[in-house]
């Protein structure tokens, strides 16, 4: 499988995620070492701490694949940005002050806050719709409202949002109700991307290889592949993401749970 992290902070200097160029040159060899092919670089962009414009994460992601190839690390390396969800956010990625995935205008990595949904938050996802970009709802298993209540990531899923969980909520390095969560969410077919996040090179690291094995062993391998491969190369070729519900071993997925107990009752009672 070609693995591409389409959510992953290995860009130095401009955000929280790498601190230095040793840093950034660490998280790569982590991922490399564990599969991934390529990376979709998304430093934050009016986050309020931080703005990036597209012009400098272009200019910086050239300076990190020089420093990369000097160091024998040949992942392929591409831009987007992470954008938080404010009202200067439609302008911003119309006007290409902020990036979409790989500048094709099509979509955008956007970032809600961690504990609520803020107001027109709906108003902003329809703006990008209607101007022809999809919103990618960063980790919405993070966000504790649509944790308790996922029906409005249903609804925006609906009028044409896709939305990525992070690899770690998969794995319960984020605790195992995060992981029931997650596991949830994709059962849905609500996520389309699964992604590093990555900021270091442990802890917030870099290596997707423990989510690909989880995906796998409970959805198989047509969901493994789209979640890690076939949609983030979709996001690179500027093309349209594939619906999750459409892939075979969801259902077989949920045919299978009818007749014997399910991971997600197998979660609770580890839980208790």
């Amino acid at each position: 499988m070609h693995t591409i992290d389409a959510h992953n902070h290995s860009l130095p200097f401009i955000d929280d995620g790498a601190k230095d160029m040793d840093m950034a040159l660490a998280m790569l060899r982590v991922a490399e070492s564990t599969g991934t092919k390529e990376i979709i670089l998304t430093p934050h962009h009016l986050h309020g701490a931080y703005t990036n414009f597209a012009d400098n994460v272009i200019k910086q992601a050239e300076v990190l694949t020089e420093h990369a190839e000097k160091n024998n690390i040949f992942i392929k390396l591409h831009t987007a940005s992470e954008v938080h969800l404010v009202p200067e956010t439609v302008e911003q990625l119309l006007n290409q002050k902020a990036l979409t995935y790989c500048g094709h205008g099509k979509a955008a990595l956007v970032e809600l806050p961690k504990h609520s949904l803020p107001m027109g938050v709906e108003k902003i996802l329809n703006e990008l719709v209607g101007n022809g970009i999809i919103p990618i709802i960063a980790h919405p298993e993070r966000n504790s409202s649509l944790r308790n209540d996922p029906a409005p990531l249903r609804e925006w899923i609906q009028f044409g949002c896709k939305s990525q969980v992070t690899g770690q909520s998969c794995t319960g390095a984020f605790g195992k109700a995060l992981q029931q969560t997650t596991l949830s969410m994709i059962s849905e077919g609500l996520v389309h991307l699964v992604a590093s996040d990555a900021h270091r090179p442990e802890g917030r690291s870099p290596s997707l290889a423990d989510a690909i094995t989880v995906i796998n062993q409970l959805f198989g391998e047509e969901t493994r592949n789209l979640l890690f491969s076939d949609n983030p190369a979709h996001l690179i070729a500027g093309t349209d993401l594939v619906n999750p519900v459409e892939i075979d071993n969801v259902s077989q997925y949920h045919n299978t749970a009818r007749q014997k107990r399910g991971w997600l009752d197998r979660l609770k009672t580890s839980i208790k």
